[in-house]
């Protein structure tokens, strides 16, 4: 791999660590990150969770939500505060705290 790729790599990598800590992400996944035929460093896909107990330091980032692509069980308990864990079955833990 050639010195300008791994710079551009390295700098998507800082990217996403920027944005991991500047916006109290929990988590950033970038999935899949590509090396094209021109040395350029794609990211095809990217998925951030944020610590909803920091929403209000980035209100703008509550506004990105996409309800549909929850589940709906886990949005249910979510709008009231509380945390949903489903497991095998029929059973799932509801939980007030940090999860």
């Amino acid at each position: 791999m050639e010195s300008k790729a791994i710079n551009r790599c390295a700098q998507a990598i800082l990217g996403a660590y920027k944005a991991f800590s500047t916006s109290d992400a929990t988590m950033v996944e970038i999935n899949p990150l590509v090396l094209t035929g021109d040395d350029h460093v794609l990211a095809l896909d990217c998925k951030m969770s944020f610590d909803d107990n920091a929403l209000y330091r980035n209100p703008e980032l509550a506004e990105l939500r996409d309800k549909s692509q929850e589940d709906p069980k886990e949005t249910y308990a979510a709008d009231r505060g509380l945390n949903y864990i489903p497991l095998d079955g029929d059973i799932g833990n509801i939980i007030n705290g940090p999860v």
